[in-house]
């Protein structure tokens, strides 16, 4: 009779954006943190000289066309936790993976670490004061550019309103500017009114806005808080620990490993099937370890 080998190995669980935009705050992710420089705004267009102390790039996948920028993620690591801004793409990044400045990686894990595992989710920005609108050089009344600045919450759309009061969209470029080609029509200079729609459908509209190349100008209002969860309970920062599980294989008797195997999760679902004992070798080292254990049973046909 065979003994029921264990393997356990830690691999991360992804968890996907099932909104098609920045989700509310209520879905934890999981991935990898790594570091960069700093220095410049990066893709999303902010100056490089207003950086916070505190940011990181996004992954290609949750980058989602600049949907992300200006969004705020707290995030847990091995050693601690810090709340970041997203004001960068991290083009090789894989979903749920997060790319951070060297002083905001230092708040979660030793630098010599160079890549950790880690979990996360968007949050209410540590802003004051209104929204803001930047009016990108080369903006007029026949090609309108607009980007939005010190939100609290991720935003979904922005939209100017013409002579006849219709709220026209506006086109979010994929350096996190808000584009109307050809203007609202009949070369119409403004003063314009726009409207400015959160991630929770929530809507701030501001009037009397004129263009003023490369200038910021300064809103009424920003999103009220809405209470936005924040922390994480013991369960979930469980996974993100300094030690790292090592898979390891225990030999189910003296006839050694013979035979094919299927292997299945703790709660019985099939995970592969018929796999040789060179197959579950394979399985055990290409396997990602990204703090989320999940643990294996390997069953002897």
């Amino acid at each position: 009779m065979h003994k029921i080998p264990l393997i356990i190995i830690s691999i991360a669980i992804g968890f996907a954006d099932i909104f098609g935009v920045v989700d509310d705050g209520s879905v934890l992710h999981s991935g990898e943190a790594t570091f960069y420089g700093d220095g410049g705004g990066g893709n999303c267009g902010f100056p490089g000289e207003e950086q916070p102390l505190f940011h990181g790039a996004m992954n290609q996948i949750d980058y989602d066309s600049a949907a992300v920028c200006g969004a705020w993620v707290h995030i847990v690591g091995p050693k601690g936790e810090v709340t970041a801004f997203i004001d960068d793409r991290c083009p090789e990044c894989k979903e749920g993976d997060v790319d951070l400045g060297p002083g905001t990686f230092d708040a979660i894990a030793d630098r010599a670490a160079g890549r950790v595992p880690i979990q996360w989710r968007y949050v209410e920005g540590p802003v004051d004061g209104p929204i803001a609108y930047y009016w990108q050089t080369g903006s007029s009344e026949w090609h309108i550019a607009v980007q939005i600045r010190n939100h609290r919450y991720a935003l979904t759309s922005v939209e100017v309103a013409n002579a006849g009061n219709d709220w026209l969209p506006m086109q979010r470029s994929y350096d996190n500017y808000f584009v109307l080609p050809g203007g609202i029509g009949g070369g119409e200079a403004g003063p314009f009114r726009l409207r400015v729609t959160d991630i929770f459908g929530r809507q701030l509209i501001d009037t009397g806005l004129t263009i003023m190349e490369g200038e910021l100008v300064t809103g009424t209002a920003n999103f009220n808080p809405v209470g936005v969860r924040t922390a994480f309970s013991l369960s979930e920062r469980k996974p993100v620990q300094p030690t790292r599980v090592v898979c390891t294989l225990q030999k189910p008797g003296s006839d050694g490993w013979t035979g094919h195997y299927d292997v299945y999760t703790i709660s019985g679902r099939i995970i592969r099937r018929n796999l040789n004992v060179a197959a579950v070798e394979r399985l055990r080292k290409t396997v990602q370890v990204q703090g989320v254990l999940l643990v294996l049973r390997v069953i002897p046909q």
